[in-house]
């Protein structure tokens, strides 16, 4: 075997030196070696010169504690990074690295690579590996996740085929499901009417009945948008219960058309009743009532006693109609009967001798019974008065 010149041979690692620090100079990371000697022991004789660059530390610089974990190792990772390392040297398995490292000047930077161990002659073991700065892509991935779980509104992400890829906090609350229960279910299962591929997707929000985990419905108001990147796109619903809102739209419309303490039509809704017959050009005829010695009452024995007057007459008075009457409380103490299409003068003054005498009745007030009586004018259209509200 020919022997080689000791000046050459220093000259070839001198050599592969320099490829080896223009190869890892080169990497988006640092590159790193680890060995464990055959008595547990962990040291860290070479990093790539790119650990300064990242970290602010020379790599003859960097030093590990007692139990083999570098210092510039965040201390909240040393003992998940070290029972990672444990682990590789068992199974001789790859090991995951990925932690949060303190530079130089005392910030913080997330690293996360892999190594891959062999067992060398002497017994040890040794790792070379690969640590890339990912700390960009985490500080966008937190404020990402910080904006999903603070936001008030439910934001669900759908894959290309509407199944449910992520969800925020509000969401899991609002459809009570527990953070990754939801994953890789279809959207209808929350959203039992949505039709991703009918027109739901842009367009602004829609009002739609969403169901819980338990199976109850409530009503939702849903936005959904497509968003397009390099291998699909996904969609992204923001939804907010409106059952609050509902509710009060329906309190607004029923205060609109009906009285709240009887619960009877008010005038809107009577007038509204007359106009349309009097458009179809039918006869009707109209009762006013109103409570005889009203005002003494509500002075003697207090409002709340009038009120169940008001409330005890309205039942009276509807019980002596026909089914197709219309009984509303116009204003204080008056009420009025829109008699059903059709009515003849006649039947106009037996529905007044029907609701007069019915209305002349005891009512329960506190426990007690009062007497009470109305008194009962009638009109008939058309021939007391050209037009409805004449």
């Amino acid at each position: 075997m020919e022997r080689v010149p000791e000046d050459d041979l220093v000259g070839r690692l001198a050599d592969t030196e320099a490829r080896l620090d223009g190869l890892t100079g080169a990497l988006p990371g640092i590159a790193f070696r680890r060995v464990m000697t055959p008595d547990g022991q962990i040291s860290y004789p070479w990093f790539s010169n790119s650990l300064f660059d990242i970290l602010g530390y020379a790599p003859d610089s960097m030093a590990s504690g007692q139990n083999g974990c570098l210092n510039a190792v965040h201390w909240a990772d040393r003992d998940a990074h070290r029972r990672a390392v444990l682990l590789s040297a068992e199974t001789l398995t790859a090991c995951p690295e990925e932690f949060r490292a303190v530079t130089s000047s005392g910030r913080v930077r997330w690293l996360k690579g892999g190594s891959r161990p062999r067992r060398a002659g002497d017994g040890s073991i040794v790792w070379d590996g690969v640590l890339i700065d990912v700390t960009g892509s985490r500080e966008a991935t937190f404020r990402l996740e910080m904006l999903m779980d603070h936001a008030a509104d439910a934001i669900i992400v759908l894959d290309d085929n509407t199944a449910i890829d992520t969800v925020n906090g509000a969401a899991s609350r609002l459809f009570d499901y527990r953070p990754g229960q939801l994953t890789g279910q279809p959207f209808s299962l929350l959203v039992p009417g949505a039709d991703l591929g009918g027109g739901l997707v842009g367009g602004g929000p829609r009002e739609m009945l969403a169901c819980r985990r338990d199976g109850t419905t409530f009503p939702i108001e849903l936005s959904t948008e497509a968003v397009r990147h390099e291998s699909g796109r996904l969609f992204i619903a923001i939804g907010r219960d409106i059952t609050e809102r509902k509710s009060a739209e329906r309190r607004l419309s029923f205060l609109a058309y009906f009285d709240p303490l009887t619960r009877l039509p008010n005038r809107t809704a009577f007038v509204d009743r007359v106009n349309g017959i009097g458009r179809e050009g039918a006869a009707f005829g109209v009762l006013s009532l109103g409570i005889d010695r009203f005002g003494v009452i509500n002075a003697t024995l207090g409002h709340s006693a009038g009120d169940q007057v008001l409330i005890g007459l309205g039942d009276i008075v509807q019980a002596a109609l026909r089914p197709g009457d219309l009984l509303a409380r116009a204003s204080g103490d008056r009420f009025l009967v829109l008699l059903d299409g059709g009515t003849s003068r006649i039947d106009l003054e037996e529905a007044v001798a029907r609701v007069h005498t019915t209305a002349q009745a005891a009512i329960n007030v506190a426990g007690e019974p009062l007497d009470v009586s109305v008194s009962v004018g009638a009109a008939f259209c058309p021939d007391d008065g050209p037009t409805p509200t004449a």
